[in-house]
């Protein structure tokens, strides 16, 4: 869990380690909040949200670029509107399968929802 130490305080909160990506890796995924901000050498990484549950979001971003290289994987939690800044992170990985592009996804979603219309529409008539 991410939060500061002093209670109230108005900061954001970090957790970073320097080291290597591996040099096959195209993708990092995690458990976190969609508020989240990873950056890598200073560089900010987009991220996308692959699933949620009731706990946290599975979220993930295109690291291929920076394969091989090495600096500081750095995770953020910005201040929350209402102040809070409390975040869960974990479950951090590092994959050689590439992360499904926004468009992709909905393409697909608006693919099935336009089956299922067809389908509902079928049945009525």
């Amino acid at each position: 869990m991410l939060q500061p130490s002093i209670p109230g305080l108005q900061t954001s909160v970090a957790v970073g380690q320097t080291g290597q990506i591996p040099s096959t890796a195209m993708s990092l995924s995690f458990y976190g909040t969609p508020s989240m901000q990873v950056t890598f050498a200073g560089q900010p990484i987009s991220l996308i949200t692959l699933s949620t549950t009731s706990e946290y979001f599975v979220l993930a971003g295109d690291i291929s670029h920076f394969a091989g290289q090495t600096g500081e994987l750095r995770f953020l939690q910005p201040v929350a509107p209402l102040g809070s800044v409390m975040a869960w992170l974990d479950n951090i990985q590092f994959s050689t399968e590439p992360v499904p592009e926004p468009g992709t996804v909905a393409l697909f979603t608006l693919g099935a929802l336009l089956l299922g219309g067809r389908f509902l529409w079928r049945r009525k008539c």
